[in-house]
C-alpha cells in the first residue's frame, strides 16, 4: 500500500472529482488537533418531546407515512390491528428495520372484555413477534376503553393519549394541524391514525412546524424512558410531562433534524463528501450508533482506494463472498490491517463494535503498511487508566495520542475498551487523512497535486 495511492485514490470516485483539490485544500488549513478537539460534552439541552401515534393500520397510507417519517428521520408509534398485520407484512418489517416500536391494538378492533383481552392482545403479540421490536407491545386498547378489570389482564402497559385531534371525525389535514400545532405540550403522546391520507398528511406537516419550535419527536417508549417513568404491565399511561427528569437520547440514536447541532459534524459531512462513510438506506448517518468492524474495514479500503464490491476469494465464514464490503474486509485482512479468528471456520465479526484501544491499533497498523515510521516518543500523553491498556494496544494508543488521531477523556481516562461511535469514527478518520497528507514524503503540496 503506497501513500501516493491513499491520497489518490480517495479522490478518484466519480460523485467528488469536481470538489476534491478544493476540499482536500481547505482541509490541509485545519490543524489535527481542531479535527479531534471537539469532543462530546455533557448533555445539557432542555428538550421538549413529543409521541406521535398511529392506531389502526397498516393501511394504505401507511407506506407514505413511513417515507415522510425516513426522510426527516423520525421515530413513532404504530398501534397495529393484528387481522391486518398479515395483509402488508412488508410495511410492518420496515417499521421495524426503521426503528419505529411496534404496538399492539387488539387483533380486530374489539372493545376489550374480560373475556376476550386474552385473545385478542395475545394474537396480536405473537403475529407482531414475527417482525421484531422490544416484544413488550404496549397496548392501546380500541376506542381508549378499559372496562373493569381488563387492565389486570393485561400483559404490556395500557397507553392511550393526551392531545387527540379527532383527525377520524374531521378528515382535514389542516384543522388537524392546526390543533396539534396550537395545542402540543412537552411530554405529549398524540393520537392519530395512519388509515386517512388527510392524517398523514397531517402528521408531516406537524413534525416540520413544531420541530422549528424546538420540540422533538420520540417512540412511547422512549419518552417514558427519558422522563424517568418505568411501566408497569397493566397500568395506563396517557402522557410523560418533565417532572425533574429529561434524559438525553438512548445510545445509539439520535434526532438525525439536529445533524448539524452534533459536535463532530464538520467530520461527518466531510467524511460523507468523500465518500469515505455512507449513510443508510434511510438517509441517517446515526452518528451515535457503534462503529463496527464491517464500517471500520470499509471506510479505510475507500481511504486507500481500495476497489469495493464482492470478494469470491474471501475466506471468513461470516462474511459473504457476494456482499458489497466484501472486497474491502478481503483487502484489510490481506494488509495485515484487520485480522479475523483463525480456525477452521476464520472470523471476521463484521458487526462486532470496534473498542478504542483496537481503533488505535489498526489506524497503527494502516500507517505501518503506507510506509509511516509510529514509534512514539517519550513525551507521548499518559492516560490516568495507562494500566487498562490491553499490552498489544499499549504502543499504538501511545503513538495515536502523541500524533492527534485519539483523545482521552474529559476526565483524563483513555477507556480503551469502550465502544467508538460512527461520530468519533469519522472524526479519527478524517485525522487519519489529514495525518497522510501533512506527513507525506513531499509535503503536503505535493499530495494536493497526487490528489487533482
Amino acid at each position: 500500500m503506497k501513500i501516493g495511492m491513499i491520497l489518490s485514490g480517495a479522490v478518484r470516485r466519480a460523485a467528488r472529482l469536481a470538489a476534491a483539490a478544493a476540499l482536500l485544500a481547505s482541509l490541509l488549513c485545519v490543524p489535527v488537533n481542531a479535527l479531534t478537539a471537539g469532543a462530546p460534552q455533557a448533555d445539557t439541552r432542555d428538550y421538549k418531546l413529543l409521541a406521535l401515534t398511529f392506531d389502526d393500520g397498516p393501511g394504505p397510507y401507511t407506506g407514505e407515512l413511513l417515507d415522510g417519517l425516513a426522510e426527516r428521520g423520525v421515530r413513532c408509534t404504530f398501534f397495529l390491528v393484528g387481522s391486518r398485520i398479515g395483509r402488508q407484512p412488508d410495511l410492518v418489517r420496515r417499521m421495524a428495520e426503521e426503528g419505529h416500536q411496534l404496538a399492539n391494538h387488539s387483533w380486530d378492533h374489539a372493545t376489550l372484555t374480560t373475556a376476550n383481552v386474552e385473545s385478542e392482545i395475545s394474537s396480536t403479540a405473537q403475529a407482531l413477534r414475527d417482525f421484531g421490536g422490544d416484544e413488550t407491545y404496549y397496548v392501546r386498547p380500541p376506542y381508549g376503553t378499559l372496562k373493569t378489570g381488563v387492565a389486570e389482564k393485561l400483559s404490556a402497559p395500557a397507553i392511550l393519549w393526551s392531545l387527540d385531534p379527532l383527525d377520524w371525525r374531521y378528515r382535514n389535514t389542516r384543522q388537524v394541524t392546526d390543533t396539534i400545532v396550537g395545542t402540543a405540550q412537552d411530554g405529549d403522546i398524540i393520537l392519530l391514525h395512519d388509515i386517512h391520507p388527510t392524517s398523514v398528511a397531517a402528521a408531516l406537516r406537524v413534525i416540520d412546524i413544531l420541530r422549528e419550535r424546538g420540540f422533538e419527536f420520540v417512540t412511547v417508549a422512549e419518552l417514558l424512558r427519558r422522563r424517568g417513568v418505568e411501566p408497569v404491565n397493566g397500568q395506563t399511561y396517557t402522557c410523560a410531562r418533565n417532572s425533574g427528569v429529561n434524559l438525553p437520547p438512548a445510545e445509539g440514536y439520535y434526532d438525525e433534524a439536529l445533524l448539524e447541532q452534533h459536535w463532530a459534524y464538520p467530520a461527518i459531512r466531510d467524511a460523507l463528501a468523500l465518500d469515505l462513510f455512507a449513510q443508510a438506506p434511510d438517509g441517517c448517518f446515526y452518528p451515535e450508533k457503534d462503529m463496527t468492524r464491517a464500517m471500520l474495514a470499509v471506510a479505510l479500503g475507500r481511504l486507500a482506494g481500495e476497489a469495493e464490491g464482492p470478494s469470491p476469494e474471501l475466506w471468513f465464514s461470516d462474511v459473504s463472498p457476494e456482499s458489497g464490503e466484501a472486497a474491502l474486509i478481503r483487502w484489510a485482512s490481506a494488509q495485515g490491517i484487520m485480522v479475523g479468528s483463525g480456525g477452521s471456520t476464520p472470523a471476521f465479526c463484521p458487526d462486532e463494535p470496534v473498542t478504542r484501544e483496537q481503533f488505535a491499533v489498526i489506524l497503527r497498523r494502516f500507517l505501518i503498511r503506507a510506509g509511516f515510521r509510529t514509534e512514539p516518543s517519550d513525551a507521548a500523553p499518559v492516560f490516568s487508566d495507562a494500566g487498562e491498556i490491553s499490552p498489544y494496544a499499549v504502543e499504538a494508543v501511545r503513538f495515536c495520542a502523541e500524533a492527534g488521531l485519539l483523545r482521552g477523556r474529559e476526565d483524563g481516562c483513555f477507556a480503551p475498551r469502550s465502544g467508538v461511535t460512527r461520530a468519533e469514527a469519522a472524526v479519527m478518520i478524517l485525522g487519519l487523512r489529514e495525518y497522510l497528507l501533512s506527513h507525506a514524503p513531499n509535503g503536503p503540496a505535493a499530495a494536493v497535486a497526487l490528489a487533482g
